[in-house]
């Protein structure tokens, strides 16, 4: 009798462990679900806000950081900055805690960020250059403004279909977009805007190269 009852002990005790374990599990992915949710939330509206208090957590910024993968992520040759984007936000991080900003981002409706394949920090020219390939388009964000702002300047391509990721070329002043669906790189202007005076010529292609030139 008494051997029955240890063995049911054990089992009990091996239940009550299981469902321990599930509830912390279940508690753990319905807190990431809220966190998902109102990061998200706060890159829909970022920059809508009048303060610059109201932009967003600081856990968000993390969480967006965190979600760049790859090339969806660059850092500065002197390693200052790092630049990554996922979804539909960036994130502009101080790693050396200047005293004007620590971190930084570029969202809200106006930014028509949806769904960022890559990016390219373009140290040069100050700028951060997006590949949304979904939207078969570029988008060129300056790199020292922060909040709910339109790209500098914007084009689309059916060469983009497929793509990557993207470079610039600054000595050239090209953008190169690796596109292996076509096994190619196309080369665009880096001034390439569809809604400024190169409106015409825009989203042509300079050059179709190989992959093998990487």
């Amino acid at each position: 009798m008494m051997r029955i009852t240890m063995k049911r002990m054990r089992i009990i005790g091996c239940l009550t462990a299981t469902m321990s374990l599930s509830l912390i599990l279940l508690h753990a992915k319905v807190n990431a679900q809220s966190t998902d949710f109102e990061c998200q939330r706060q890159a829909d509206v970022y920059g809508v806000a009048i303060r610059t208090s109201d932009l967003m957590d600081s856990s968000c910024y993390s969480y967006f950081l965190s979600l760049a993968q790859g090339n969806q992520i660059a850092t500065s040759l002197d390693r200052r900055l790092r630049v990554g984007g996922a979804t539909n936000f960036i994130v502009i991080e101080n790693l050396k805690n200047h005293p004007k900003f620590k971190q930084m981002g570029v969202g809200g409706p106006n930014s028509l960020l949806s769904n960022i394949t890559a990016l390219h920090l373009d140290e040069k020219n100050r700028e951060v250059v997006v590949l949304q390939e979904s939207k078969h388009e570029v988008l060129v964000f300056p790199l020292n403004q922060n909040g709910n702002i339109a790209p500098l300047r914007v084009f689309h391509s059916p060469y983009l279909i497929g793509a990557k990721s993207v470079s610039v070329k600054s000595e050239e002043n090209e953008i190169h977009i690796v596109n292996p669906s076509q096994d190619a790189i196309f080369v665009f202007s880096r001034l390439a805007d569809e809604a400024g005076k190169t409106h015409a010529s825009s989203a042509k292609v300079l050059a179709r190269l190989p992959l093998s030139v990487r």
